[in-house]
């Protein structure tokens, strides 16, 4: 994990820290050097006692130089923004897809293939598909594969491409039914899905909910 100072953790520029360290020279040299002109800069004479500049002086640069030691964790938050899940009304597949998309708001994170699914499917019309008695309408991960692995704020997104196992058909007065329309875009579950990422060498995992919907 990337480590930052304290200049950056603030959204400092950099120009500001080389600012800071001129000026923290130069204060550390003032008890030996005032009134020296080294090409457009000088040493600047203090109003302040040469003992006290000879204690102040050492502090006042090791603080700034500190400023400058990468010592905090880089703060990573990553968001999973996904896409409906569709069922086709008209042309059953035993697979589909359906796209996340992972974004890096701050930080640096490594995205891997480990998906899971969280419980069984949460369905809220099962009157829209066949159920046989002692038989379960699941749904499975079949697949994961990503766009690229690496996302962070100089390349943000990624996209995760979860393909699913449908056991379940939809009933006949939608599959031969002429007011198909009515129902394209009905939501009739939901499924939960934990995706795992690295930050550094840390696991991490968010739940992502995933609405499913008919299609045509």
């Amino acid at each position: 994990m990337e480590k930052l100072n304290a200049l950056e953790l603030l959204k400092l520029p950099s120009e500001f820290g080389l600012i800071l360290l001129l000026l923290a020279l130069a204060l550390f040299l003032a008890p030996y050097l005032a009134g020296v002109r080294i090409k457009d800069f000088e040493i600047p004479r203090l109003p302040i006692s040469r003992k006290a500049q000879i204690i102040i002086g050492p502090l006042v640069i090791l603080f700034v130089i500190g400023l400058h030691f990468p010592c905090f964790n880089e703060k990573v938050i990553i968001k999973f923004i996904p896409d409906d899940l569709y069922i086709s009304i008209s042309n059953w597949s035993p697979t589909t897809k359906v796209n996340v998309t992972a974004q890096a708001i701050t930080g640096t994170a490594m995205l891997t293939k480990d998906a899971k699914l969280v419980g069984p499917p949460d369905f809220h019309r099962l009157d829209y598909f066949h159920q046989e008695p002692g038989v379960e309408i699941t749904t499975e991960i079949k697949n994961v594969t990503i766009s690229s692995p690496i996302i962070s704020p100089e390349n943000p997104n990624a996209i995760i491409t979860l393909e699913f196992t449908t056991a379940f058909f939809v009933v006949d007065r939608l599959y031969r039914g002429y007011a198909k329309e009515l129902y394209i875009g009905n939501k009739f579950g939901e499924l939960k899905v934990n995706i795992e990422y690295k930050v550094g060498n840390k696991t991490k995992s968010d739940t992502v909910r995933i609405s499913m919907k008919l299609g045509n």
